[in-house]
């Protein structure tokens, strides 16, 4: 709605915006109706600025979206609106094909007060292929049931197309006539846009001042969130920081921790080896004396065995019984 607010005052710009906004809304959704009608909007925008290949892919996409939907109440709009760009481009099988799909679609559900633009479609078709009988024809059932619908747009086009129909066959007085009255439903459309556009303005202004209202809002919003993310970092840096002097201590209690139980083990070991040193040297004390005692015990006995091994050998004792007991003893 906001979309088609811009399109009516002229502003294309935001208008294509929003419409882009709803599509996007729309197609999360899975809005198919939606996005259809704003297909519709989108091909309005682009059909204005001439791109009519682009508002053509759109009017197509909405085609299918509203033929799967049998949305035959809209279906004929789409159809009015690509035939109405093939006529632009001059595209006269394909416009003639899409308009009597419309007018088919609109007869089914009786949409009498839309035919009207349809029939003025066909005759603007036909005047162009300068097929008079048939420019006649659907004008003139455009023009009656026009009068029922009122819509002063279409009754000046409506005029203006009879004012160059009756000019092409030479009727210059009919000619004169439709265009008097063209002339006078557009002083009287003149004088309707006039307090339209005051009213455009007015929208416009109003719109703008809303505009600026949640420019500034946003702004605010923007600093209330930059603030916000500021104290959060603060908060955040803080607590890294807690956290990183908490981990350094534990690493410093748990490097102590395993230095004084090494520092504790190394003292055990190494007094484990200061006794084992001690018994060692006790040890070879005890041996020392040990060797010594026995040297002295066995030094003459020793001393007397090597004497008698000398008489013996020099057999200087030559009774055989004093040697039997010397070597006995």
């Amino acid at each position: 709605n906001i979309g088609l607010l811009f399109y009516r005052i002229g502003n294309n710009t935001k208008a294509l915006y929003y419409f882009n906004e709803s599509l996007n809304i729309a197609l999360k959704l899975n809005l198919l109706r939606s996005v259809a009608y704003t297909y519709n909007n989108l091909s309005l925008i682009y059909k204005n600025s001439k791109q009519y290949q682009t508002a053509l892919k759109y009017l197509y996409k909405s085609e299918q979206i509203l033929i799967t939907l049998k949305e035959n109440n809209n279906l004929f709009i789409t159809y009015q609106n690509i035939g109405e760009i093939h006529l632009n481009l001059k595209n006269y099988a394909e416009a003639e094909r899409f308009f009597y799909k419309s007018l088919n679609l609109s007869t089914e559900i009786n949409a009498t007060y839309l035919q009207a633009s349809i029939y003025y479609n066909l005759a603007n078709l036909y005047f162009d292929q300068i097929n008079f009988v048939k420019t006649n024809y659907y004008l003139n059932l455009s023009s009656e049931l026009i009068k029922k619908h009122k819509d002063l747009g279409l009754e000046k086009s409506i005029n203006h197309l009879y004012s160059d129909y009756y000019k092409a066959i030479n009727d210059y007085e009919n000619a004169l006539s439709f265009l008097k009255n063209y002339k006078i439903i557009n002083d009287s459309i003149f004088n309707q846009e006039s307090i339209e556009n005051i009213e455009k303005l007015k929208i416009q202004f109003e719109t703008s001042e809303i505009e600026t209202e949640n420019e500034l809002l946003q702004q605010n919003n923007i600093i209330k969130d930059i603030t916000l993310k500021k104290q959060h970092y603060t908060r955040n840096t803080y607590i890294v920081s807690i956290l990183i002097i908490i981990v350094l201590i534990f690493i410093i209690i748990y490097s102590f921790l395993k230095k004084r139980k090494a520092n504790v083990l190394l003292q055990n070991m190494n007094n484990l080896i200061s006794n084992q040193r001690q018994k060692l040297e006790q040890a070879n004390i005890t041996k020392d004396k040990f060797l010594s005692i026995i040297a002295h015990d066995l030094k003459n006995p020793f001393y007397d065995l090597k004497q008698y091994a000398v008489l013996l050998k020099n057999n200087n004792i030559s009774d055989t019984k004093l040697k039997k007991e010397m070597i006995s003893d």
